[in-house]
């Protein structure tokens, strides 16, 4: 049975999410991307460093049943947000954000269990910086833009363990940057062990390629445990949530978060530098899930924006300035998501 989902999903220079589904869902361990994935979708979460595009589903026997086998389920995801990130320190300014995207994910399982994962993002952010004594700074963030291509290969290897390869390419830069400047590729490979019904636990690691082309290296350490019929806790790179489903129709959710974006600098903005800024952040918050029908799913998050962190780099990799936010932000976003 084919499937396709409108909901929300965060960007990430590398977008994907796990399966968007309805609060009322089961929450057996293996379908527990059905209560979470609503939740990174509102986050935009970790954009730019590709946890979320190089994911697998949750446990090794998530994609080997019997009733998935020979079935694809496309999924498209919009999103809006709003941040209040507040205060800069050395009053640098104040600073809000206005970020909306889209994802598009296509799961096939074929027939022996084995999942084959098509992803694409993309997220557009409207940086306002007021009360600044420069208008480079927000001259050179204006419309900067992330988006990216992935797929990624689950391998069901017996009732207990998969494992999981994945590569891609994303993009991520200001508004006048050209493509090759803000090109990067990215794979991850890893594991996934079902310790019992209840609880599974992996690790992975990801290569990503800088823009001073150096290579990060990202672990990806992964965990979900169904504590009981109602309640989940999940664990995915720099996500953790705990999900309540209250009833049917209704689930509640808390997390932390940290996410990252990174844009190449558009060296002909006047005061720009020649290179690129990280974007990073901590986010604590709370969402709820309404489920209208079986094909109708209203979500939304509101939280706290901690630990705010501009890094501008040179074209080289240095860093030449570390800008902190003074203020605790405040963040809010919205979605829908309709299955048929």
């Amino acid at each position: 049975m084919q499937k396709f989902v409108i909901g929300a999903l965060g960007a990430l220079v590398l977008v994907g999410s796990s399966a968007a589904a309805v609060a009322g869902d089961s929450m057996a361990a293996d379908d527990s991307s059905a209560l979470s994935s609503a939740t990174r979708a509102l986050t935009g979460n970790s954009v730019d460093s590709g946890w979320d595009a190089l994911t697998p589903q949750e446990t090794a026997t998530a994609v080997a049943k019997e009733d998935k086998r020979n079935t694809i389920d496309l999924k498209f995801t919009p999103f809006v947000r709003y941040e209040d990130v507040g205060d800069l320190e050395d009053d640098l300014g104040n600073v809000e954000v206005d970020r909306y995207g889209m994802a598009l994910r296509m799961d096939l399982i074929d027939e022996a269990g084995n999942l084959w994962a098509f992803r694409f993002g993309w997220e557009e952010s409207d940086y306002d910086v007021s009360d600044s004594p420069t208008t480079a700074a927000e001259d050179a963030l204006d419309d900067a833009t992330v988006w990216s291509l992935s797929l990624v290969h689950q391998r069901r290897i017996d009732e207990k363990w998969s494992a999981f390869g994945g590569f891609g390419m994303q993009f991520g830069g200001a508004s006048g940057v050209a493509f090759s400047d803000g090109r990067n590729f990215m794979g991850a490979v890893g594991g996934i062990y079902d310790v019992d019904e209840k609880l599974s636990v992996g690790l992975g690691i990801i290569v990503k390629e800088d823009f001073d082309d150096s290579t990060e290296f990202l672990p990806l350490p992964m965990l979900t445990y169904k504590v009981d019929d109602r309640t989940l806790i999940r664990w995915r790179g720099p996500r953790a949530d705990v999900v309540r489903r209250i009833d049917e129709r209704f689930s509640l959710r808390g997390f932390i978060a940290y996410e990252r974006r990174q844009y190449r600098l558009d060296d002909d903005v006047p005061g720009a530098p020649d290179g690129s800024v990280d974007d990073t952040h901590v986010l604590v918050g709370i969402g709820m899930d309404f489920s209208a029908n079986e094909w109708l799913l209203f979500s939304g998050e509101i939280g706290l924006i901690t630990a705010q962190e501009y890094e501008i780099q040179n074209s080289r990799g240095s860093e030449i300035d570390t800008i902190d936010g003074d203020d605790t932000g405040l963040f809010l976003g919205l979605s829908a998501t309709l299955l048929f």
